[in-house]
């Protein structure tokens, strides 16, 4: 049966037992092999196609080439063609295990002033349960403001964190975290 450790003894068992199986995954291009030991291994192999095929149909789409060559020479002014590197592979994030220890932090500037001239919300989530403080700064608040207010906030009530995300530049996240 399916959650049995037992062997199935060789590839042709598979093939034989689970055809329909076999040729879902032959589309999906899994490998399927015998090792020394006789162990089934499988290896899967994932390709980016899709962007692949997108790249090979806006190719040879003429109306794209049309306004591409537009763009280029400039008899297009109404958008632009624009490359840009990503900036760094993305990692994923651990799991944490206790509250408060991970936190994510994010600015939302612009908003309409308070009474006290507050201009915007620091938000500060704690990864592991989703909970979030809501802080009222200013856009002209200092970098020494800021930490004595995430002392007195977070520090204060939550401990030090193990670790920030933030999407702010690498100065101000190293200057903050020192």
């Amino acid at each position: 049966d399916a959650l049995s450790r037992r062997s199935s003894g060789s590839v042709a068992y598979l093939r034989g037992r689970y055809l329909p199986l076999m040729v879902e995954m032959r589309k999906l291009r899994v490998g399927l092999g015998m090792d020394d030991q006789g162990a089934l291994l499988t290896t899967l192999y994932v390709r980016p196609v899709l962007v692949e095929r997108i790249l090979v149909a806006q190719s040879q789409d003429p109306l794209i080439c049309t306004l591409r060559l537009e763009v280029e020479n400039g008899h297009r002014t109404n958008c632009s063609a624009e490359r840009q590197k990503l900036s760094g592979s993305l990692q994923p994030l651990s799991i944490p295990e206790w509250k408060w220890e991970h936190i994510t932090m994010d600015f939302v500037f612009k908003l309409p002033r308070t009474v006290n001239k507050h201009d915007g919300v620091w938000v500060i989530v704690d990864r592991l349960t989703k909970s979030a403080h809501f802080l009222l700064v200013r856009a002209n608040y200092t970098l020494n403001k800021l930490a004595k207010i995430f002392i007195h906030e977070i520090v204060r009530l939550h401990g030090v964190p193990v670790s920030i995300v933030s999407d702010r530049d690498p100065q101000f996240t190293s200057r903050f975290c020192t």
